[in-house]
């Protein structure tokens, strides 16, 4: 990360104006591993941020069907699964939502604003997420999830430092 942002600056004298970092990381084994440590991997993003550059967060999230990685298709079909209260699908979700607001806890707290892209490459076949075929997901299916992560991080979770991007 600091080797990356200070090669460019060092080949070209200036800094870049964002960074960004993948709150799950597919190149930690196993699969779609969440990071464990995030203060850690949001301290180059706070110090970044109040030398004024711009934050971008992304997730690579586990299918919550099986656990799977986000190439795991399996239950992909049925988006609604995730929003509806109760289904394991569901719960998965929730935890996975609950461990990144940590994360975007930390950062509202130290005053830096998130640039977040929750659902990357959607309109893709090869995630979860991503449209399959012409019907599935369902269009609605995927706006009812975006909503819903939107309404749980920012109302649950007094979340409030988020610039959500499409």
């Amino acid at each position: 990360f600091d080797t990356s942002i200070t090669s460019v600056y060092n080949q070209t004298s200036k800094w870049v104006g964002i960074i960004g970092t993948d709150y799950m990381r597919e190149f930690i084994m196993p699969y779609s591993q969440a990071i464990k440590n995030l203060s850690q991997v949001n301290q180059p993003l706070i110090d970044y941020s109040n030398q004024n550059g711009l934050v971008s967060i992304m997730v690579s999230w586990k299918n919550p069907w099986t656990g799977g990685n986000k190439s795991d298709m399996t239950g992909s079909s049925n988006l609604l699964d995730i929003v509806t209260t109760g289904h394991p699908a569901n719960i998965f979700f929730l935890k996975e939502l609950d461990s990144i607001a940590v994360g975007f806890q930390q950062l509202q707290d130290s005053g830096v604003t998130i640039l977040f892209r929750p659902f990357h490459e959607m309109n893709a076949p090869w995630f979860w997420w991503g449209m399959k075929t012409s019907s599935l997901p369902l269009a609605s299916d995927f706006v009812s999830l975006w909503q819903y992560t939107f309404n749980y991080l920012t109302t649950v979770k007094n979340l409030h430092n988020i610039l959500w991007y499409y």
